[in-house]
């Protein structure tokens, strides 16, 4: 899986995803344009997509009544200090985001707890939770060299 990002204009961004070509940007009162969703705006998205994606998967395949499910996604930054359970130095910020999920159909208690624990074990979740590695510092251009007729490479 891969997908290509690159700068189009001030703080626009068009991101090539597969078949899909889509455009990221910042606010107008951060000095965008406001022409598509915010980076951060785009990961809540495909944390909340894949949450539904799998939650529908598993229902299918247990043949359970999911008519619909709604999800409400909010993140927020705080002090360490103000989160319970997190590990980090108290004045440290940590990044909490908070889910509230609704189902719709014909569906018990123990229906609805486990599709909650599911929608916990989506691919993007996962990767949010678990550990992560970034290999590969940013390529830079290479520099480029002035080649005049009759001048010798250097290099060479």
């Amino acid at each position: 899986m891969a997908v290509s990002a690159k700068l189009v204009r001030n703080y626009q961004v068009e991101i090539k995803a597969g078949s899909h070509t889509f455009y990221s940007d910042e606010p107008t009162s951060l000095g965008g344009d406001d022409t598509g969703p915010t980076p951060m705006d785009m990961f809540l998205s495909s944390l909340a997509g894949c949450k539904v994606i799998t939650v529908q998967m598993y229902a299918q395949r247990k043949g359970w009544d999911l008519q619909g499910m709604d999800i409400q996604l909010t993140l927020e930054q705080k002090k360490a200090s103000e989160v319970e359970g997190a590990q980090s130095a108290p004045n440290k910020k940590v990044t909490v985001i908070e889910s509230d999920i609704t189902f719709q159909g014909n569906l018990d208690e123990a229906q609805i707890e486990r599709m909650l624990t599911i929608a916990n074990k989506c691919p993007v979740h996962r990767a949010v939770t678990g550990e992560v590695i970034m290999q590969k510092a940013p390529k830079r251009a290479p520099e480029q060299r002035l080649y005049l007729p009759g001048m010798v490479d250097q290099d060479a």
